[in-house]
């Protein structure tokens, strides 16, 4: 029997399994370096979350420093100017009689009570057309219509016969952006119920318009005075006062009212700090920067269910932040416009743990008895740098500085980070060519090897059978 005969399809050995076995061990030095990546994008996760609370953080100490305003460029060097800022400058206002005054407040210093006596209401002037039979057909002729508003360049409406309707003339008039607004009305007299009535679009007499009508032809305008511009007027403490609208907000500093209806008797305004919302404010802080602290201590506790502490335990960087925030609460503060020189002594507390809570009834009491003391204890005023500093600018400015996305200490261990990671990318990506080359050159040896035992094997059965003939 010859070679060429015998099948030779029933492998041997276990190629694949081989070969395989064979790499997963030479691939060692991968495993342990995907090993460290983990570790380390584990490291960056963690980074990228202390940064979310921390941004969170930053926002808390924006707002109440600054409101809703973004953190200006120049930051307030004197108390007083960050007190104008902030939330500690927050007001409410109230009206005795809200049905004739009403009255908003949002930062302001000016609190007080104001007597307001309203003897004039502002309106604005309008115009009114004589009756036309109806808006599109009847014809008021040609020419041109001339609006001057108050102190405004005077701007010319030309009339022909595409607009010398009474609709198609109220159209022209609202698109020239004359300072008025015209109107169509039907006031229902017989025949002839529609008028056009022109208004100027602000109260008072330095809002008060002109109109001068050169349309010849057609049906006239005819138009007659319904109602003048006039002021409002009305006296604060006894200072007698005149506004072009109703609605007042350069009187009392960061109060807006509005003036509804004469009043017969003084109607009393009363500006106050609006407590409520520093402490709805300050409670607000406190929750942003425990989330801080409670991320933090949470990498240095040991974990029983992983049996394992946090992926930054050992992380001088989060060690530092941490010291950093604590400073800025713990350190003691001197300005010339408080008392007061440790939080302790306004209503937060420390706890163990480093959380803080706020002792409401005592800030509250603070606040009464020594307002610009609390607020200068978080404001501070001047340069931190010279012992000034208040608790908010002293975080604002360290928060800044933490999370600087340039130079700030989380991007340069983030940064870090990426970049090991990158390098163990590139590293884990050469060794696996090198395994695919080792792969197919183990395989190739391996099938030569399974090849010729296959032949072996097949020579060995050929031969016994060939004795097993001979001695039979």
């Amino acid at each position: 029997m010859s070679t060429s005969a015998i099948n030779l399809t029933t492998s041997v050995l276990d190629v694949t399994s081989i070969v395989d076995s064979l790499i997963y061990i030479d691939s060692a030095p991968v495993r342990n370096m995907q090993s460290q990546m983990t570790a380390l994008q584990s490291k960056l996760s963690a980074y990228q979350t202390l940064n979310t609370t921390l941004s969170a953080l930053s926002g808390k100490v924006n707002r109440m420093l600054f409101g809703d305003a973004e953190a200006p460029f120049v930051r307030p060097e004197s108390f007083l100017d960050r007190l104008r800022d902030s939330l500690f400058s927050a007001c409410t206002a109230a009206s005795s009689n809200p049905d004739a005054i009403s009255a908003t407040a949002s930062n302001s210093t000016s609190t007080g009570s104001y007597s307001i006596t309203v003897t004039g209401l502002a309106q604005a002037q309008s115009l009114a057309s004589s009756g036309f039979a109806d808006t599109s057909s009847t014809l008021i002729g040609t020419g041109t219509l001339t609006i001057t508003t108050g102190d405004h360049d005077p701007v010319t409406i030309a009339i022909d016969n595409t607009n010398n309707s009474l609709s198609g003339l109220r159209d022209s008039i609202n698109s020239a952006n004359a300072g008025v607004t015209a109107s169509i009305i039907n006031d229902g007299a017989p025949g002839t119920p529609y008028r056009l009535l022109i208004k100027a679009n602000e109260t008072g007499t330095a809002n008060s318009f002109t109109l001068v009508d050169g349309i010849s032809g057609g049906q006239a305008l005819e138009l007659v005075r319904t109602q003048a511009a006039s002021d409002a007027n009305f006296t604060l403490n006894g200072v007698a006062i005149a506004k072009s609208s109703n609605t007042v907000s350069d009187v009392v500093s960061g109060v807006t009212f509005t003036l509804k209806e004469l009043t017969s008797a003084p109607v009393t305004l009363s500006v106050e700090k609006d407590v409520d919302s520093i402490v709805e404010a300050v409670n607000g802080f406190l929750t942003a920067y425990n989330a801080v602290n409670s991320f933090i201590n949470s990498q240095f506790r040991y974990d029983p269910s992983t049996e394992k502490p946090g992926v930054l335990s050992g992380d001088s960087t989060l060690r530092r932040i941490q010291s950093t925030l604590q400073n800025q609460i713990t350190q003691r503060v001197a300005n010339p416009f408080t008392s007061f020189s440790a939080v302790g002594q306004a209503g937060l507390e420390f706890n163990r743990d480093g959380s803080l809570t706020l002792d409401e009834r005592k800030f509250r009491e603070a606040l009464t008895r020594d307002f610009t003391g609390v607020a200068a204890l978080f404001l501070g005023d001047g340069d931190s740098a010279e012992g000034y500093g208040g608790i908010l600018m002293n975080l604002f400015s360290v928060l800044d500085g933490i999370t600087d996305p340039l130079s700030g200490p989380i991007h340069n261990a983030t940064d870090g980070l990426n970049r090991n990671i990158d390098s163990l990318q590139d590293r884990i990506g050469s060794y696996q060519e090198r395994l695919e080359k080792r792969r197919e050159m183990l395989t190739l040896e391996y099938g030569r090897a399974d090849e010729a035992l296959r032949l072996m094997t097949v020579l060995q059965a050929q031969f016994s059978s060939q004795i097993s003939a001979l001695t039979g």
